[in-house]
């Protein structure tokens, strides 16, 4: 078991390197995964890429919109430049009421998705180069 960092959202996370197949460097590689550094990657919420539609929250407030703050909950309704590698992503908070609370512009480092698509601790299955595979 071993932890790493997330860079967007600054949180910690279990995560896990399993090798069940393939040769004994592999497999000690996955065992000696997190001594040491902490490794940085993107947590579960923070690889997901928003859609329009989708629930996220705010990770690192905009300079252009001083009243969000980190936390606050909305829908992204427009995404520009989807196929760029810089999308920005139109997102609108809702009040109780259901009118829209808030607006803004926001680059895809300073919002992740509200729910986790996976729970708990993150396990990655290492497996040989195909190469390796027809020996």
């Amino acid at each position: 078991m071993a932890y790493a960092h997330c860079p967007n959202c600054l949180k910690s996370f279990r995560y896990q390197l399993e090798a069940t197949e393939g040769p004994a460097w592999l497999k000690d590689l996955a065992r000696s995964v997190g001594k040491g550094e902490q490794a940085v990657l993107l947590c579960s919420k923070c690889w997901v890429v928003p859609e329009v539609g989708d629930e996220v929250e705010v990770t690192q407030p905009s300079e252009d919109e001083p009243h969000l703050r980190v936390g606050a909950v909305g829908q992204v309704v427009q995404v520009w430049g989807e196929d760029s590698a810089y999308p920005i992503f139109l997102v609108e908070g809702l009040s109780s009421e259901g009118s829209p609370a808030w607006s803004a512009r926001l680059m895809r480092w300073q919002i992740r998705a509200h729910k986790a698509p996976v729970e708990g601790t993150l396990r990655f299955r290492l497996t040989p180069p195909s190469d390796q595979n027809q020996k």
